[in-house]
């Protein structure tokens, strides 16, 4: 770690344990550092689930040999859709997705649908799944099934906001059913790997 790296880490948990905000820092988040590592420069195809404006798909993108990455949100609003008090245009995330992966277009393959309907258009195995969908109990529990079934062995489950109740509810579950083993970065990311029993 540099001091830059060390200087950015203890800045993010003071501010993250004190104020509850989460520093953007430019290093990818722990699950994508750990992919890196994990996959080295392989050739790997992914999906995100919950693209908003783009700013972890670039990160996978830019930090990740992707092939090939399935980028799913619906870019509405429903019933169930909460960020930070309902206060967001959806149709300004939407552009401003495009617009900062324009130059990654020949590796994106975009799904504008809810992510229990894009899972089913996927028709291939995948190696890197990050899940940042919605937060509530019920669809995380069903991006965590639906899209394990297309992981490939060896691949990777992912997400972020493992503090959010819901969440660590339906990964702890899951993890638990599965008897696979979590592991928490101290960034809200979280991530499993998925071998053959």
């Amino acid at each position: 770690m540099t001091f830059k790296q060390l200087i950015n880490s203890i800045l993010g948990s003071i501010l993250g344990s004190i104020f509850g905000i989460e520093v953007s820092i430019k290093n990818p988040r722990e699950a994508i550092k750990f992919a890196k590592i994990y996959f080295k420069l392989n050739p790997i195809t992914a999906i995100e689930v919950g693209v908003f404006e783009g700013e972890n798909a670039k990160s996978i993108l830019k930090n990740l040999n992707i092939d090939r990455i399935f980028l799913i949100d619906p870019y509405k609003k429903y019933d169930d859709y909460k960020k930070e008090g309902n206060c967001i245009n959806i149709v300004k995330a939407k552009q401003k997705a495009f617009k900062r992966l324009k130059r990654f277009s020949n590796k994106i393959i975009w799904i504008l649908d809810y992510s229990s309907n894009a899972s089913k258009e996927i028709k291939r195995k995948v190696d890197f799944v990050y899940i940042d969908g919605n937060h509530k109990y019920k669809y995380v529990k069903d991006d965590l099934e639906n899209y394990w079934k297309l992981i490939k062995n060896g691949g990777i489950m992912s997400g972020h906001d493992i503090q959010c109740l819901d969440v660590s509810k339906a990964v702890i579950e899951f993890c638990n059913k599965n008897k696979l083993e979590l592991n928490i970065g101290d960034r809200r990311d979280w991530w499993i790997k998925k071998t053959s029993t």
